[in-house]
């Protein structure tokens, strides 16, 4: 009910605003900026400024600071949302969407974002700072997406080969299909993370085979620990056996809707030459 009454103020405020419209005016190719913690940035373009904003599939919708908002001259709401964390600690924001945008000629108006404090996107111990994430909406309207193992970003390239429908939609949220499972795919996360419904799947196996540990992660709001497992996992993907080592796997729930076997990231990514991601045709293809 909490959930349904907080998604009602985020749709109601957006009711009246004029839908998001991408132009892609020609092909847009960059080198991605690895940030102090690990993750893959894009430059963006506002008002002749540019801004390195976080590439994130995981991201429902998305995110600035405070003081990016205000740069980019949002139209802010008025209204407070609550927005759950990968901790599951849930942290107030504010609404907003930018009139314009760019990705090189890509033009991006009327994007939604969910507006934190800027401190809620700090993390002094590191002195690091996020000023904004590119979310779903954004991404999925770019149609395809490629990434190279270099960091080498191309958007709005049409490939006339569709492949085997691997990707699906949850809400805002994709999930990929790999080994009977599926899994959110998660570009903004360094490493992939197992859940408990792969516990479960596994349970006799991990228990005979691991200790179990606290694991401490954290994002917006904080870190926070759980009780878990550091385990090794291979997937069988286009005939490559791909290992992944130290992978951290939750015995709990973190969020009570949770349906998924686990979150895939980067480090799934960095075992191939190239990865496409399209969400006109709906797959994800390794290469």
């Amino acid at each position: 009910k909490d959930e349904i009454e907080n998604n009602i103020i985020l749709w109601e405020a957006l009711a009246n605003t004029t839908k998001q419209i991408v132009n892609i005016n020609e092909e847009f190719s960059c080198q991605m900026i690895r940030d102090k913690a690990g993750l893959q940035n894009l430059p963006i373009s506002v008002r002749g400024d540019i801004i390195n904003f976080i590439f994130d599939t995981g991201a429902n919708l998305s995110t600035v600071t405070q003081s990016t908002a205000k740069k980019m001259n949002m139209s802010i709401f008025p209204v407070r949302i609550k927005v759950g964390t990968i901790t599951g600690i849930e942290v107030e924001a504010s609404l907003g969407v930018c009139p314009l945008f760019r990705l090189g000629n890509i033009e991006i108006e009327n994007a939604v974002f969910i507006i934190f404090e800027d401190q809620y996107l700090s993390f002094p111990s590191i002195d690091y700072q996020i000023n904004g994430i590119l979310g779903y909406p954004v991404i999925a309207a770019l149609e395809e997406i490629q990434i190279g193992k270099n960091d080498y970003f191309v958007a709005g390239k049409s490939n006339t080969v569709v492949y085997e429908i691997n990707l699906a939609m949850k809400g805002l949220t994709p999930l990929i299909y790999l080994d009977n499972m599926h899994f959110t795919f998660d570009t903004g996360a360094s490493d992939t993370m197992f859940y408990k419904k792969f516990y479960e799947k596994n349970k006799a196996f991990i228990d005979q085979n691991y200790l179990p540990t606290e694991l401490s992660f954290g994002g917006a709001g904080g870190n926070k620990s759980f009780p878990g497992f550091l385990i090794n996992h291979s997937f069988d993907i286009s005939g490559t056996k791909v290992i992944l080592t130290d992978v951290q796997l939750l015995k709990d729930k973190v969020k009570p809707d949770e349906t998924v076997y686990g979150n895939i990231g980067q480090d799934l990514m960095l075992n191939f030459n190239r990865t496409i991601m399209n969400f006109k045709d709906m797959y994800i293809k390794f290469e």
